[in-house]
């Protein structure tokens, strides 16, 4: 696992803990109108992320 730390953001990989957060970003329709990616409809999906 890759981890960045600095005073304020925390940069790492994914896990799996993040699935929900993640998947609720990724299936959303307007984050995905400005990113490369179509809504995620499935969490098994977002899950291979990790």
């Amino acid at each position: 696992m890759i981890r960045f730390e600095t005073e304020r953001p925390i940069l790492r990989n994914y896990t799996v803990d993040d699935v929900p957060g993640v998947h609720e970003y990724f299936s959303s329709a307007e984050v995905s109108r400005y990113e490369d990616f179509w809504p995620h409809t499935k969490r098994t999906r977002t899950g291979t992320l990790s």
